[in-house]
């Protein structure tokens, strides 16, 4: 179980995938994820942050800096992804290009287990894993969070969910 970490593995698709990092990982419905996607190769969209919520994803809602980078992701070929966490924060780097520097995961810093995830077929190898996060993450300051007016629910109970608690911005996932 993990609060903080380095995590680097090589990865490689022949089209089409969606593959990556999970981490902070509650459950099966709960966790942080990043990922690098093959077909938006070159683009802005090429890594992304999409925290997951009760087994939803959530890129939608967490979009532009912060959330997605452009990066050249190579197709048919190997490529390394290296995921470093801490406190709020996280960067997340494909090769030695420009990173995706995230700086404000939003699931708590809690212990959680780490696993690689996909969706569409895609290939690891030389998962490597460290206890402590091996970049100082203090350069990225994190994000002032924008707080919702008083008058806004920020608190549910969903039938079937339970309590769902919204972000401090009213975001409610």
């Amino acid at each position: 179980m993990r609060s903080e970490g380095s995590i680097e593995v090589h990865v490689g698709a022949e089209d089409i995938s969606y593959c990556g990092i999970a981490f902070r990982i509650r459950d099966t419905l709960n966790y942080e994820l990043v990922y690098a996607q093959l077909h938006t190769s070159g683009r802005w969209d090429a890594l992304q942050y999409d925290p997951v919520f009760h087994g939803s994803n959530t890129w939608q809602l967490y979009h532009g800096p912060g959330a997605q980078q452009a990066a050249e992701v190579p197709k048919g070929d190997w490529f390394q992804l290296r995921l470093d966490f801490k406190d709020q924060s996280a960067v997340l780097q494909l090769n030695d290009q420009p990173p995706l520097v995230i700086p404000r995961l939003v699931h708590s810093p809690k212990k959680g287990f780490i696993g690689l995830w996909c969706y569409k077929p895609a290939y690891f190898r030389d998962l490597r894993i460290h206890d402590e996060c091996r970049l100082e993450l203090n350069r990225h300051p994190p994000e002032p969070v924008v707080r919702s007016p008083e008058s806004v629910i920020t608190e549910w109970f969903l039938h079937g969910y339970g309590r769902v608690e919204g972000e401090p911005n009213g975001t409610i996932n």
